[in-house]
């Protein structure tokens, strides 16, 4: 656990790759954050300890930025007239600390790093994308309807954070 001073008003947790960093404003070594938050910070930990752990037993797949743009858009013609959603723009770029996002205005924007997902991985990221479309925040229905197509998601969960973690160690960023 590392603390980092920046030209901040309040403190934060970030979590970075295998490590967990607080973020204090400048000339503050200390927070209440720090205290409040520990038994949080020693299960994300654990969770990272987990995943670094698998990571070691994982392989990177590998395709090019158009064999990413092609599944994209195959998977979300698939799924959107499935569940009959409406996607207006797919983005395919280097995001920062996720795999995907979705706007309120129906765009779906993917990470690059997709490159480096099995199938069924990359499959999972574009079907939650999208699912956030019909239910916005990670409710007891979004999670419902995750479940219908990738019952084993959280199982997925789990290995994305592992790849996320073997992606950023082999500098594919």
């Amino acid at each position: 656990m590392k603390v980092e001073n920046r030209d901040i008003k309040y403190p934060r947790i970030e979590l970075r790759t295998g490590q967990l960093h607080f973020i204090l404003p400048m000339n503050m070594q200390y927070h209440p954050i720090m205290d409040k938050y520990e038994y949080w910070i020693t299960e994300k930990k654990n969770e990272i300890n987990k995943a670094l752990k698998h990571a070691e037993k994982l392989k990177l797949h590998s395709r090019n930025q158009e064999e990413v743009k092609v599944l994209i858009n195959k998977l979300i013609d698939e799924y959107s007239s499935e569940y009959s959603i409406v996607v207006n723009r797919i983005v395919l770029r280097k995001l920062i600390s996720k795999w995907g996002s979705c706007s309120s205005q129906g765009s779906l924007t993917f990470n690059k790093m997709l490159t480096y997902l099995r199938d069924h991985h990359f499959r999972y990221v574009v079907f939650h994308e999208l699912i956030h479309l019909i239910e916005r925040k990670h409710t007891h229905k979004y999670w419902s309807l995750i479940s219908e197509k990738f019952p084993d998601y959280k199982e997925i969960e789990n290995e994305l954070l592992s790849y996320w973690f073997l992606i950023n160690k082999k500098g594919k960023r």
